[in-house]
């Protein structure tokens, strides 16, 4: 199972809703979606990162943001292509859940949930990619795909009018240009009681 890298986004002149990370044609992700989504990702680079050092939440806060609207312009794509995803590939093994649930603990359902969103983008990227490229999905060429598919997707952020918040110091192709400000992630949002301490996951 790959988990997906964040796109360089490529971001029009929308305007943001009040409250909102991200707009992806005229659908909001909410500061709230963000912050759930960046905790489960700092905890899954916490307990797997080769050694015990800082890790930077103001640039998790980004790639959150910046994957959330991959996630949604993907899905987009599939719907307003008609592309048909393969199940298989967007579900995520059992044993693999029971894995995730049994390292992760009380943060196991926020991982899992992103997890998930991963496994179906990247399922949705690989029938993307299949069909913008002509090549059947098999075992040797999903990675190949799934770029190809992301190269799709990011093309169509002008069409889909895709816009970052200002305050997430995003630039409009999604890099960083500065810091978040109040939007990193606290150790509340993370809880205390976790098996082992997460390091830099707050502010």
């Amino acid at each position: 199972m790959s988990l997906l890298v964040a796109a360089s986004a490529l971001a029009a002149c929308g305007s943001i809703h009040p409250g909102a990370a991200a707009v992806v044609d005229g659908d909001s992700i909410s500061m709230r979606t963000l912050d759930r989504t960046a905790s489960a990702m700092c905890v899954v680079q916490a307990r797997t990162q080769q050694q015990v050092q800082p890790i930077d939440s103001a640039q998790v806060k980004r790639d959150a943001a910046v994957l959330l609207v991959l996630e949604k312009a993907a899905a987009a794509t599939v719907r307003d292509e008609g592309i048909t995803v393969d199940p298989k590939l967007a579900a995520v093994p059992g044993d693999a859940e029971a894995s995730i649930r049994k390292a992760f603990g009380q943060h196991a359902d926020d991982v899992l949930a992103l997890v998930k969103d991963q496994q179906r983008v990247y399922a949705e990227l690989i029938a993307i990619g299949s069909d913008s490229t002509g090549q059947t999905a098999n075992a040797d060429i999903l990675d190949p795909l799934a770029r190809a598919g992301q190269e799709v997707v990011v093309a169509r952020y002008d069409d889909l009018d895709v816009t970052f918040a200002p305050r997430l110091g995003l630039s409009k192709k999604g890099a960083a240009t500065g810091g978040v400000g109040s939007l990193s992630v606290s150790a509340d949002d993370l809880g205390q009681a976790s098996p082992s301490p997460v390091v830099g996951c707050s502010a």
